[in-house]
């Protein structure tokens, strides 16, 4: 009895925290897996809470993501991989390396993303949704000790991600990080469909990563740095040149060892439909947000709103957005084909023939061209015209851009 009135208080309190639009001020103070936890307790959630478990569960998967690389030591800030680029902060004292770390960290973004679609099925398009996030009260619990510091905090991942200007306004005069800046936005229907492509496009990339798998050949590379460590250490060598140099070396052998491979056909063709659904959720977005009325602290506005984080969108962003996924759809459904050198303009490479009957991608080889002539065919061979548009128009920071927009 007294377990049963203990858990219908746990669930009172996370449906009267959520009611009473505290969910920031949960996760300021709690972290997002205390937060997530609560609003998993509400029996019956409604649209605005299907939407914040979801937001949550995506935000804890990049969370436990940087959590597992902090424990192991990873740092691969400047590969511009999805979630792996993320600053990460110095660990002192990592756990052994473990070879298999980045299969494991997408194997659970899979799962995570699963979870996120699972929540945002709920939502119907005449469902009102309304759910304020202070992003200055979202932070990672990278070193999982409970206790927020400066470099867990999410508005300074987003103004390095995406050339924000936002952070130097969160300074006093003396340069000092102030905890009392507030950047609110409130998600609405639209964004809905923006999360769900979101999750499509990290389920994209996590099926393709893991068709070819990581394993092998870090294990490889992993072999031979301590093979060379210990000869290294019977003799005097010039070591600074050697640290320099060889973790560059090493990743993109990792990145050469492991595309060789061959890939796993199931996972190829998930990667093809997740990138089709993400067209289509994004499109869907776009189609609700013209026709937004209001102006409320947009996260990503239309023509006639403004953006609460303060970026200054063209009024065409939508429009020319649209096309470079366009271009996108048809690549990865093989209207379009990919150019090669070797091919002239009248022929290139059918990447969703590629997706659906996969091969490995020895670099010489796709190089050369003997590599990718099982799916070369005659056909329209895609130019990048509307992508320079897109380039051009967000000249700073266009890729940075398409990661906002996605």
């Amino acid at each position: 009895m007294r377990l049963t009135l203990a858990v219908l208080l746990y669930i009172f309190m996370a449906f009267s925290a959520f009611g009473k639009g505290n969910l920031s001020t949960l996760i300021a103070d709690k972290g997002l897996s205390h937060a997530l936890r609560d609003l998993q307790a509400i029996p019956k959630p409604s649209a605005n809470e299907h939407f914040a478990i979801a937001g949550l569960i995506f935000l804890h998967s990049i969370e436990k993501s940087m959590q597992q690389a902090y424990d192991m030591g990873l740092n691969l800030e400047n590969t511009d991989l999805p979630i792996l680029a993320l600053p990460i902060p110095h660990n002192p004292d990592p756990s052994n390396f473990s070879p298999d770390i980045i299969d494991n960290i997408f194997r659970r973004v899979q799962t995570d993303m699963d979870q996120a679609r699972h929540n945002l099925k709920f939502i119907n398009p005449s469902d009102t949704v309304s759910v304020p996030i202070d992003l200055a009260d979202i932070w990672f619990d990278i070193d999982q000790n409970g206790q927020r510091s400066d470099s867990e905090d999410i508005l300074p991942l987003l103004e390095r991600s995406m050339g924000w200007n936002a952070t130097s306004r969160l300074k006093d005069q003396a340069g000092n990080a102030k905890r009392d800046w507030s950047v609110t936005v409130v998600f609405d229907l639209a964004d809905t469909a923006w999360l769900h492509a979101y999750t499509h496009f990290l389920s994209a990339f996590s099926d393709f990563l893991l068709a070819f798998s990581t394993t092998g050949p870090i294990t490889e590379v992993m072999t031979a740095a301590v093979q060379s460590q210990q000869l290294l250490s019977l003799r005097q060598v010039d070591r600074f040149q050697i640290d320099k140099f060889i973790p560059i070396i090493d990743i993109i052998a990792v990145f050469l060892l492991t595309l060789k491979q061959t890939p796993d056909p199931e996972l190829t063709r998930s990667t093809q439909q997740h990138l089709l659904q993400m067209v289509a959720h994004n499109r869907i977005f776009w189609a609700r947000a013209a026709k937004e009325a209001d102006d409320n602290l947009e996260w990503i506005p239309n023509a006639r709103q403004t953006s609460a984080l303060g970026l200054d969108l063209p009024p065409n962003t939508g429009a020319i957005w649209l096309t470079v996924l366009a271009d996108l759809e048809a690549l990865v459904k093989g209207q379009l084909l990919l150019p090669h050198w070797r091919l002239g303009d009248r022929a290139g490479v059918n990447l969703g023939l590629y997706l659906q009957d996969p091969g490995p991608l020895d670099a010489v080889r796709v190089l050369q061209g003997s590599g990718i002539m099982p799916y070369a065919q005659k056909g329209t061979v895609f130019f990048s015209d509307r992508l320079k548009r897109f380039n051009r128009t967000f000249r700073r920071n266009p890729f940075s851009m398409m990661l906002y927009l996605q």
